[in-house]
Order: C-alpha cells, then structure tokens, then sequence
C-alpha cells in the first residue's frame, strides 16, 4: 500500500513541477514583452496587447449600427478588403498615396498593405472611425497571421485619433488609445537595425526594412505622433493651451525631421536620406501647421478674419458698401419715376446712372467707380508670392509653412491626396479670381476687399500698399493679387481625375474638388463631382459603412446645382421639411453648411411657387394639434402665422423657414399687400410698430392660405429676436462652439451656426417682397432698396464657409432690384460685385449683367424670392 501511495504521489508532483515551469515561463515571456533586460518581447504580443487597449478605449464603431435597421447586423464579421470601392481590395496604384505603405512589413502579408492603404486613404479624407478600422485590421492581420509586430500600422491607430481642421480636439480615452498603440510602435522600432538589405523577419516579429531613409521616416513618423500625446496624461489635458500645446509639439517634431542638419545625420545615413525631400513627411508637416488655426489662415475679407484681440468680442469681416448712386434723382437732379418692370423708366433712362449711351459710354466705368466708393486708390503692383503670403496671413497662423510644405509634397509626388487635399482647404477661403471680362469702357476697378471706412488720416492708409488696413490692421487686398482660390485649382483637378473613377477610396476628398471649383466659376463641375460623392457615400451606407460628412456632400451638391440654375438636381437633393421633430428640427443647431437647403427655398429660390404652397398643404393635413403646454404658456394668445408654425416644427429655426417660406409665397398671389399705400413712409412705420408687439389677428384661422404676408413677417420677426440663438460671443452652442474663451479653436469655430443672421436676412429679403407687391410708388421703391441694402449688409457680415451659409446671394436681390427700377449702371455694379467678390461665373449674376447691358429686365429674375419674372 505504501508503494502505492507513493507512485500516486509521484505523477502528481511531476503535473505540478510542470505546471510551475509552464508559469514561469509564461510570466518570463510576459515581464520580457514589457521589460527588454528580460530578452526580446515577442511583437505580435505586443501587439496584441496594444490593439486590446484601442478596443477598449476607442474603439471604431460597430458596422451593424451604420444603419438604423437590422440590414447591417452580422456586418462586423465580414471582411473589409474590398468593402469601399466598389469591391476593389485596396487602393488602386494609380491613387496618389505616397509611399507610407512601404513601411508595411512585407512579411505582413499583401491583405495587412491593402487594409493599411485602405486606411490611409480614409485618414487623408477625414474618416477617422473607418481608418482606425482599417489599421487596426491591418495590425491584427500582420500579427496574428504572420506573427510580424507593424509599426506604421499602430502609427495609422495613432494618426486615427488625431484631430484635424475639422475636429481639432482630443479627449482622454483617445489619447490613452494612441499612447498604447506607439508603446508598441516604439518597441516595434527598437528592435530594427536600420541596415540595407531585404525586408526580413526574425522568429520574435521584427524585422528590417530595405533602406536607411525607409528606417529613418517610420522613426519620424512614430516619434512625432508621440511628441504630439506625450509620455502621460497631464492634469489639464483638455484645456485649451494644452490642446494648442499638443499641436504645436507636433508641428515642431515634424519640423525637426525635414531639417536635420548634415551633421546630425546617423552614421548609416546619407544626405539623401534627408525627410525634408519627402512627399510624405512634407504633406503630414503642411497639415500640421494649419491645424493649430483652423481655417484661420488669411487676413482677407470674406474668409475667417484675424482674431480680435478682445476675445469677447467676434470680429466680423466687412465689404465696401454700396454707393447710393441708385436714388430716385437722375444725375441731372430731376426726378425719375420707376416701376418694377422697368416700364416707367424706359424714357428716362438717359439721365439715369449714367448709362445714355449704352455700356460703353459710362454705365461700366459708373459701376466699377461705385465699386470702389469712390476712393482714388492706385494700383501698387503685384506682389511677389512669399511677400505676400507673409503679409496677408492671420497673426498666429503658419500660413507660408503650411503653403511652402504642402507646394513642395505635391511637386515631389503630384496628386499627393493629403498635399491636395489641405491645400484646397487652405485657399478655398482665398478670393475668387477676376474672371469677368471687362467690358469696352470699363477701366481697371480699384480692389474691391478695402474697407469702407478706414481713416485717411491714416499714416498706414498708404496708397502704394493698395491703399489703407484691412480687417483686423492687414493691408487692403491689392489689386493684382497673386492670392486667390486659384491656387487650388490644380490640387482640385488632381484629386478629381484620381477618384472620378474610385470615389468609393474616399468621398470626402473627390468632394473636396467642389470646394474650389465653386470658388472659381466651375459650378457645373462641382455639381458632377458631388454627385460622384454622394453616389459613393450612398454605397458605403449600403456596404454597411461609415460615409464621413454624408450631410455635408449633399449640401454642396443642392449648392452648387442652385447657383448653376440646374433645378432637377437641387430638387431631388433638397431636404424634405417634415414635421414636428423631423429633418429640418434635427438639424436646427448645427451649421447650414452640414446639411442640405430645404425643399421650401429651393422651390422660392427657382420661383417654383405651387410646389411651396403643396408643402404646406401636406403638412397641414399632418400637422399636430395644439398641446396644453402650449395653450397654457400662451395665456394671451398667439397669431395665427405663430400656432401655424408651432404645430407642423418643434424648432425657432425650421418655423422661421416655414414662415419665410409662406411669407414669400403669400406674395406672389397677385392681391395688393394689406397695408395702406399713401406714399407715405409713416404709414409703413406705424403699422411695423403697432404689430409688433402684439397678435393682431383679424380672426382665427386654421388655414394657412388665409394667414396675411405681414402676420409672417411679423412672426419671422419675433422668432429672430427673441428665439433664434443669438450669435454673440456669450452664446455657447453644445457640441459645436463655445466661443466665450480666448482660445484658438472654440472662440473663433468656423462652425458657428450664425442662425440669427441668417435669419435677419431672411426677414428683409421677406419685407422687400411684401413691399414690391402690386403696383409700383415711388415711396414702395424707398423702402424695398432699404430693405434689400439692409439684407446686402447683413448678408456680408457672413464669415466664409463652403457651401456658404445663406442660400441666397441678397446681392442679386438688390441687383434685381436696379433692373427692376430703371437703374442699369446699378444693377451692373451689383451684379459685377457678385461675380467679382463672390460667386464667379454663376448664370443668375451673368445674365444679370447682360440685362443690364441691355438695359431691360426680360422675362426672367435673378431674384425670385422677391421679383417675379
């Protein structure tokens, strides 16, 4: 019994001496992939633990919620080499990716490259969750299947959480994600020698890259994104200056490995290993001085302006106002009666604005004179391209770097897709170029970016700098300048011939061609490339992944097909208004150009009048009914325009788009506006004061056929004043901006939604309407130019944003206006200034000025809100 118990003894100690060596050895194998005294970490463990972290804090998000529905469940298992293009696994040579994917292990296997080139080129177009998808496979692909660690790949996971000009700011589960991936990184990097010879894998996972300068830019690229999240989390993490600090670390990595001096390069380097000669390197480094002042990089007049140096205060950019040269006194002094067709001033027209003999003989030369507000202005010359970038820049940005670096990566690789991509973001808010041919007697018109009121006591109002400051103590634009949007235009052309037939590589950057092509005149273009866009995020929704910024192409494409004139294509794309809580509630916050224009001022924009007043039928008969909350917070009563409005949205934004939409319709019914008409201005002003505090309904109707023009405008009024979020800089927009800090990215957000000025403009574009309803008088004509003056104003007060904020150009209004009235020399100038300073080469402008050049107004309006054909 004895020899019994003691042989059972044995194999039980044999199992436990075993099962103690197997734990050793797993904890050696453990402690040594986190200590290298230990020996060498296996990679594809190291990896492995990186990629569980990312998972854990940042992860992409899952397929299967890509889409609303159950379609997509079961999605996450599927694979994604061939998910975006088309089915097409990778990204096809002939798109510009530079040579990062080079650095992907050849070991890794050819599935690892196409996942990364998948994920880098959704990276350079902004889809950050798709990216991450994508390197994140790439990595597992690379370990689990080859047992190889990838650097780059984990780099890519990094890249993912970045910010950009769009999202410029971290939070810390993303940070505390990238941080684990380039531990890995590093470990990965630590373990190559950097010798020439073939990319080769040792039994742990590492290997060697094929040459010095392959080793060289995998260490930059990794050592930058490090330098950008730092070692650990410091206590103010989130703040504003450490957000600016973050950036400004990493801009100075990248700075450091462009300009390695020859004396600090490595024994196993040579001076042509030199990243400063590096698409790659070159284009990371242009992105990187742009994202600490996102679009903020130009002192110009219509694009995000210099910060003010009182950071509650918003810095609004301003134009040269219009001359008054369209008065109701020829310039003989007699007076000139005008109608809205034209008619009453056909004989008059001789001693109206200059235009007796036509175009050539003065109209041109009064309107570019008007342009310039009569400032006696010289041309100073052109300037050379580096002066003048240097003088225009917003103070902080690192505008000439970002122009210098980007120029260069697309020279080395041409079509560089992130090169082009932040070069069209950093001119797109440059001026239009001049292409507007002059017509026989029009002289050379002075800039027409100069402010109205700068002082000429001025000493820095110098007429040889192109005469007096611009926005914020810049110099005025001069004339000939070499700075437009223009400068673009080759990136756009390349990013649209690489991915007119591969937009599924990444939609967000063939729609960026569309940002430039609409800022030099090619809007039929730019509606084709954002039909290939949308097209192409439609197809990621039905493959069950994510489009980037799907909203934002749609509203480019109803944009850009309005100011082209094409109406089946701005019809189809148009957002449907719903109901209560439905599109146009959803994105009542958010800023105009995220979202497509409503199917109500695309119909009033074409003058497609049956199709607003369906709407409204529609939603009348769908609408909700009062709710006690309602009735009990309206003890008073309310007007009918407001109970109207109140049962068919639930926002002060989508009701004040359903006013303004039924306001302009109740205008084109032929009946004479509400208010007495004796000619005399207070009459008009008495009825604004007496109606605006009160409901003034003469009876209670349900219908909206039967509300008056001036109960919406007065209900528009109310909603802006009082409902509408204010643009000032105390109001803070969740999400979106919070600009009451002095800080470089929320204080100055392009992404201000501005609602409350759009607003404003809408009003007065309304209250002209109403005013030019029925017959012509002289005191109507008063009031609808101040009106229409006043929406030009406000219109202008607009930052730059692309598809821009307002619908309606108000200047075409005001052009229409002229026509309208007899006054051709200034409905040219209006005309010509929209073209010249704002929407190059549109049709509604152009025809506008051929009207005027023909001194009628024809059978058409470049205004429909207000003037019908």
């Amino acid at each position: 019994s004895s020899s019994s118990s003691s042989s059972s003894r044995l194999p039980r100690a044999v199992v436990a001496i075993l099962a103690v060596v197997v734990a050793i050895v797993i904890g050696v194998r453990a402690l040594r992939d986190r200590v290298p005294a230990l020996g060498e970490p296996d990679l594809a463990r190291v990896t492995a633990r990186a990629l569980r972290e990312v998972h854990r804090l940042a992860p992409a998000p899952p397929r299967a919620a890509a889409d609303p529905g159950a379609r997509c469940e079961g999605y996450d298992d599927l694979p994604l080499l061939g998910a975006y293009n088309a089915g097409v696994a990778g990204v096809p040579k002939s798109v510009a990716l530079g040579d990062i994917d080079a650095l992907v292990p050849a070991a890794a296997g050819e599935d690892a490259r196409n996942l990364f080139r998948q994920g880098l080129a959704l990276r350079f177009g902004f889809n950050v969750d798709e990216a991450r998808r994508n390197f994140v496979a790439a990595a597992e692909t690379a370990a689990d299947a080859h047992g190889v660690g990838c650097a780059v790949c984990l780099w890519g996971i990094a890249r993912s959480l970045m910010p950009d000009v769009n999202n410029y700011k971290t939070r810390r589960p993303a940070r505390d994600a990238a941080r684990a991936a380039l531990a890995a990184a590093r470990t990965i990097v630590a373990r190559m020698n950097g010798t020439a010879g073939d990319d080769r894998t040792d039994a742990a996972g590492a290997y060697s890259l094929t040459d010095p300068k392959s080793s060289k830019k995998l260490r930059a690229l990794v050592e930058s994104a490090s330098a950008f999240f730092g070692d650990g989390e410091a206590p103010d993490a989130d703040a504003e200056n450490a957000q600016l600090a973050a950036h400004e670390r990493y801009l100075a990595a990248l700075r450091a490995w462009t300009k390695k001096s020859k004396s600090s390069i490595d024994e196993n380097e040579n001076e042509n290993d030199d990243l400063g000669e590096d698409a790659d390197v070159l284009a990371l480094l242009g992105e990187a001085a742009m994202n600490p002042t996102p679009w903020r990089y130009w002192r110009r007049d219509g694009s995000y302006a210099n910060p003010d140096r009182d950071p509650r205060r918003k810095p609004e950019p301003r134009r040269v106002r219009g001359n008054s040269r369209g008065t109701e006194k020829g310039r003989s002094g007699s007076e000139v009666p005008r109608g809205w067709t034209g008619a009453a001033a056909e004989g008059e027209a001789d001693v109206d604005g200059g235009v007796a003999d036509g175009v050539a003989d003065g109209m041109a030369d009064d309107a570019a004179d008007g342009v310039a507000d009569d400032l006696d202005v010289e041309d100073p010359g052109p300037l050379g391209v580096e002066a003048e970038v240097e003088e225009r820049k917003s103070e902080g940005a690192h505008t000439a770097e970002a122009m210098t670096a980007l120029s260069s990566a697309l020279r080395l690789a041409p079509g560089h897709l992130l090169a082009a991509h932040m070069l069209v973001h950093l001119t797109e808010s440059l001026p239009p170029p001049k292409l507007r041919p002059a017509v026989d007697g029009e002289s050379s018109p002075v800039d027409r970016r100069v402010i109205d009121d700068a002082d000429p006591t001025d000493p820095t109002n110098n007429p040889s700098r192109g005469g007096g400051m611009g926005i914020d103590g810049g110099p005025k634009t001069p004339i000939h300048s070499f700075l437009t949007a223009a400068l673009g235009e080759t990136a756009a052309d390349s990013l649209a011939s690489q991915l007119t037939r591969n937009a599924g590589v990444s939609p967000h950057l063939i729609h960026m061609a569309a940002h430039t092509y609409v800022r030099v005149g090619r809007w039929r273009e730019a509606v084709q490339i954002s039909k290939l866009a949308v097209a192409a995020d439609e197809a990621f929704k039905l493959n069950c992944v994510y489009p980037y910024g799907a909203d934002h192409n749609v509203a480019m494409l109803v944009s850009a097909a309005s100011m082209a004139g094409d109406v089946a294509t701005a019809a189809e794309h148009a957002m449907a208004p719903g109901l209560r809580h439905g599109p146009m509630d959803a994105h009542a916050g958010l800023t105009s150009g995220f979202y497509p224009a409503n199917s109500l001022v695309v119909s009033a924009r074409f003058g497609r009048w049956d199709e607003v007043r369906a709407a409204a039928d529609a939603a009348e008969l769908r609408r909700a009914p009062l709710s006690k909350a309602y009735v009990d917070a309206n003890p008073q009563g309310t007007t009918n325009a407001e109970r109207w409005t109140w049962r068919v949205a639930a926002s002060p934004w989508a009701r004040a788009q359903w006013a303004y939409a039924l306001g302009l319709a109740s205008t084109k019914d032929g009946a004479e506006p509400e208010y007495p008409d004796n000619d005399n201005d207070e009459v008009y002003a008495h009825h604004a004061t007496t109606t605006n505090n009160q409901p003034t309904d003469a009876k209670t109707t349900e219908s909206w056929r039967e509300i008056s023009g001036w109960e919406w405008i007065e209900h528009l009024r109310k909603l802006t004043i009082r409902k509408i979020t204010d643009d000032s800089p105390d109001v803070v927009v969740p999400g979106l901006t919070a600009r009451n800090v002095s800080s470089p990215f929320d204080h100055y957000s392009p992404f201000c939604p501005w609602k409350r000025l759009i607003a404003s403009v809408m009003v007065e574009t309304l209250q002209a309407a109403y005013v030019v309803k029925g017959e012509y008088t002289p005191n109507k004509a008063l009031m609808a130019k101040y009106h229409l003056q006043t929406a030009v104003k406000m219109y202008d007060k607009l930052p730059y944003f692309e598809p821009e904020h307002h619908y309606l150009p108000a200047r075409q209004c005001l052009g229409e206006f002229y026509l309208r009235t007899g006054d051709f020399a200034g409905a040219y100038k209006q005309f010509a200034r929209d073209l010249d300073d704002d929407h190059p080469q549109n049709p509604w402008s152009l025809r506008g000025l051929e009207r005027a050049a023909a001194r009628t107004f024809g059978n058409e309006s470049a205004c429909n809100e207000v003037f019908t054909p």
